[in-house]
């Protein structure tokens, strides 16, 4: 499977991935200064695999396959639990075979397999907790319930997204059968988490916390208060419910094949509606039998107790929906709906037909998965290497800063440089803001570095001449703030990404073509201290920063995190609102102020800046085209 779709050059990787696999265990963290943004600072021992195997040289395929084995743990342990639930019934492991496919068809979980994501990494800990506390179902004690939750807190060590599922096994171990030891086992869960988690953090922590002054730095700012750092929390909430009517039909949203409903990508699944409608089902059934008692003919053997692996499924979704909602952080849950479904089909209507209706299920999901295409962010040919980079001979030379001005860190650039350079991203997803949390840090890098820095950025490897020109020119401009300036002829292209001897992936696109596969282009500018930033650059700047502030106090809740820098040159200045991947762009010379999320194709107007504050007092307080991201944004706002 992973072979088939391809090597993935995600986002992901460009942005923080690769640096991290470069630095697993931190020993650049009083060096850099967010260098990949604020998941620079998150905990790495999960690319440890990558790690190793991409520094000794390894062809890339064979990468992904190791990768793609570690993945497949997932499966092996869905397959384990699903074992429990049908152990009594006819050819049990034909019935566990097919339940267990059904739960691991999921487009989100496997466009993860062999890939350098690493939610499939830190999952199997959590399905391997599960399989713990139902393995000896009413016999369970006390210690079964701690060793799960350290299972469970190790896996949000691992990545802290997995904290849903840490909460959801405490709830699991708390409703196991056997009232003696019930809520003993829940407060053994709680510890056993909390011990899981602190021992292999505990070191990073403690670095972040004598860098930094706080051990989750920059996360939960407005608690830690670092001087380096904003005091506000990151929110991701691109595909959090924002109403009760959002909420209630997510599951059957999550039909639909658009992208961004619970993912990124376009990833339909037929399993939680059906869940919704067969969970509804018993209810009511259950319900009805008590207001008026008939006898249960149908036939369930199994005697495993469901209550655990429903509570934690309950728990965990309800965490994950307010928290994050992103169908990449929720594998366990993806994995469980397989099981689940059987489950609650058996007790509906026996385990014969739930069996089939498991198959029929799996063979609907395999269509849609397959009509969807390849669930790859990004994939690419198996190269030689996993990222080749190209540099010049003088960026190995002596150390330098590298000073990032794009969302994107390219950040691992910092494998293929001198080993003593330093990394900044000071224009990105979390800017630095001038005179704010940080610039102090940045300006006495720039200070150390003088003369010795470059700035680097991506532009798209077909773009057009003129347009790259204008592009590069514009960026002089952005750089501006960072009291930094360079000429574009003294740019270096860098081919990233570019590989001869490649093995071809299978799964094409439409009509067998190969899919995006132009190399990355990354500009390195030689860049010099200014004397003094653009006094025109900082007016029109403070004008935008003006008008965009007062949209955010009408607001607040919107536009957030509040009072992030304004990027920008010229007549165009822009700031980005990361809890809704909403952009606010100011355009002195078209005289208007716009807002668009990320993937939508129509800009909102706010209003005119000859009218802006009697525009602002008509303005509704919503995300544009009330959140959607599909064709409909085209029609202009709703």
């Amino acid at each position: 499977m992973s072979f088939s779709m391809g090597r993935d050059l995600n986002w992901d990787f460009f942005n923080y991935h690769g640096y991290a696999a470069f630095d697993v265990f931190g020993a650049r963290l009083d060096r850099d200064f967010f260098p990949a943004g604020y998941q620079a600072y998150l905990y790495r021992l999960a690319f440890l695999p990558f790690s190793l195997m991409d520094g000794a040289g390894w062809h890339s395929l064979a990468i992904g396959s190791v990768l793609a084995a570690l993945h497949s743990l997932n499966v092996a342990l869905l397959y384990a639990i699903v074992r429990h639930f049908v152990r009594d019934v006819p050819l049990p492991w034909i019935v566990a075979v097919v339940v267990t496919a059904l739960g691991a068809a999921s487009l989100p979980f496997l466009g993860q397999v062999g890939s350098t994501f690493i939610d499939p990494l830190a999952t199997p800990f959590v399905l391997a907790a599960l399989w713990l506390l139902l393995r000896d179902g009413d016999r369970a004690s006390v210690m079964a319930g701690a060793w799960a939750g350290s299972l469970g807190g190790f896996a949000v060590a691992l990545k802290l997204t997995n904290v849903p599922f840490a909460l959801g096994l405490v709830a699991a171990a708390a409703v196991l059968p056997g009232a003696r030891f019930a809520w003993r086992r829940g407060v053994a869960a709680a510890a056993g988490a909390a011990l899981g988690f602190a021992l292999p953090y505990a070191p990073w922590g403690w670095k972040l916390w004598t860098l930094h002054g706080s051990p989750v730095f920059p996360l939960f700012n407005n608690l830690f208060r670092s001087p380096d750092f904003a005091p506000y929390p990151i929110e991701l909430h691109r595909f959090v419910p924002q109403s009760l009517e959002q909420l209630l039909t997510l599951p059957f949203a999550m039909l639909q094949h658009s992208s961004y409903v619970y993912v990124e990508q376009v990833a339909p699944d037929l399993r939680p509606a059906l869940l919704v409608v067969l969970g509804g089902a018993l209810l009511a059934g259950r319900a009805w039998r008590t207001a008026r008692p008939l006898p249960d003919t149908r036939a369930f053997a199994g005697r495993v107790p469901l209550a655990p692996v429903v509570v934690f499924f309950v728990v965990s979704t309800a965490a994950w929906v307010a928290t994050s909602t992103n169908g990449r952080y929720a594998v366990p849950l993806l994995l469980l709906s397989g099981p689940l479904l059987y489950t609650l089909a058996a007790r509906l209507m026996g385990e014969r037909r739930a069996a089939m209706m498991c198959l029929v299920l799996l063979v609907l999901q395999a269509v849609q998965i397959t009509d969807t295409g390849n669930p790859r962010w990004a994939p690419r040919d198996w190269a030689p290497r996993w990222l080749s980079v190209e540099v010049p001979p003088a960026l190995t030379r002596q150390p330098r800063l590298y000073v990032s001005v794009s969302s994107s860190s390219e950040a691992y650039l910092a494998a293929h440089v001198h080993p003593d350079s330093v990394f900044v991203n000071p224009v990105g997803l979390l800017s630095i803001s001038n005179d704010g949390p940080g610039w102090g840090r940045f300006v006495q890098l720039r200070e150390q570095f003088d003369a010795r820095t470059t700035v680097v950025f991506p532009l798209p490897a077909d773009m057009p001449p003129v347009k790259r020109e204008q592009r590069l020119l514009r960026l002089v401009h952005a750089v501006d703030r960072l009291g930094l300036g360079f000429e574009p002829s003294r740019c270096e292209a860098l081919q990233v990404g570019q590989a001869a001897a490649v093995i071809p992936y299978l799964w094409r696109g439409p009509a067998g073509k190969p899919g995006a596969q132009q190399g990355r282009v990354l500009y390195a500018c030689d860049a010099w201290r200014l004397a003094a930033p653009s006094p025109a650059q900082a007016a029109a700047r403070a004008h935008a920063t003006r008008l965009m502030d007062a949209v955010e106090r009408k607001c607040p809740e919107i536009f957030s995190p509040n009072g992030v820098q304004v990027e920008g040159a010229d007549d165009a200045w822009t700031r980005l609102y990361g809890k809704y991947d909403l952009y606010v762009s100011v355009n002195l010379k078209r005289g208007d102020m716009v807002y668009v999320q990320e993937r939508q194709s129509t800009d909102v107007v706010i209003g005119r800046l000859a009218t802006w504050e009697a525009d602002l007092e008509r303005f509704r307080c919503r995300l544009p085209h009330d959140g959607a991201r599909d064709l409909s944004t085209l029609d202009g706002d709703r």
